[in-house]
């Protein structure tokens, strides 16, 4: 009941002005509505308003989506902060105000999709780890700016590779086809297993992904695999850290932290 009263409140005010006349306390308020509604509104004064809306619409959106990515990205600082998960002071700590300036300017500049922000805010979180030794902290934030650089389709093909480690699909395959002829497993078997978890067979896509996780040293080479590699669905040590970063900050703030 209480959603339907806050939707019925939302949809009776009136925010075409935001585009003509537009106020601080308007502005605040209609950033604190929820995106949908916000893109709904935005698209339709945008299909029946005059032309000269082109030139606010834009902006307004991307600022109510930074606005709900800054809120966001802070109540989580808060919530590692109350539970002892980062420093107090993290801004003092090793990487800890480089890191923190790093990613609010990704945000307000880029607007990241969900998974790089994942990525992006569990490599963060793993810098500013109160757990975290200084060398541990560097290889954190070396793995921030690993984070920068992959797009959503490349964390989405890594995942696939965890996965297929967790499960013990590729090291099965591995296992046989080493009894059987000595090589282990072959690149279109692993491929086959990642088409399988990733519900899409482009292979232009997850080649070109392969080969940028291969040369940032996430994936190992495909030719021969070792049983290790198999074992971890081709992630190196330093894929499977990545991964298991992000697996952490998932979990943690899963049940934690308010949405």
């Amino acid at each position: 009941m209480a959603d339907d009263e806050s939707s019925y409140i939302i949809k009776q005010r009136d925010y075409s002005r935001l585009f003509y006349d537009p106020k601080p306390e308007v502005i605040a308020d209609f950033l604190e509505q929820p995106l949908g509604f916000i893109a709904e509104l935005v698209t339709g004064m945008l299909a029946e308003g005059p032309k000269q809306l082109a030139v606010f619409g834009g902006k307004i959106a991307q600022a109510a989506l930074k606005g709900h990515l800054f809120e966001e990205f802070a109540r989580e600082v808060q919530d590692f902060r109350k539970k002892g998960k980062i420093d107090e002071n993290f801004g003092d700590t090793k990487y800890g105000y480089q890191s923190w300036v790093e990613l609010l300017t990704i945000i307000d500049n880029e607007c990241p999709d969900p998974d790089r922000l994942e990525a992006l805010k569990a490599m963060f979180f793993s810098v500013n780890s109160v757990k975290s030794t200084d060398a541990q902290k560097i290889l954190a934030y070396q793995l921030f700016q690993i984070a920068r650089e992959l797009t959503s389709s490349q964390l989405l093909l890594m995942k696939a590779c965890y996965e297929l480690g967790k499960s013990g699909e590729l090291a099965n395959v591995d296992n046989i086809d080493r009894a059987h002829t000595g090589v282990g497993a072959t690149r279109e078997q692993w491929i086959q297993l990642v088409i399988k978890w990733l519900g899409y067979d482009v292979r232009a896509l997850i080649s070109r992904d392969d080969e940028i996780l291969v040369k940032l040293r996430l994936l190992g080479e495909d030719s021969g695999y070792s049983v290790s590699s198999a074992k971890h669905g081709r992630l190196t040590d330093l894929g499977l850290r990545f991964c298991k970063n992000i697996e952490n900050y998932v979990i943690e703030i899963s049940g934690n932290t308010e949405k």
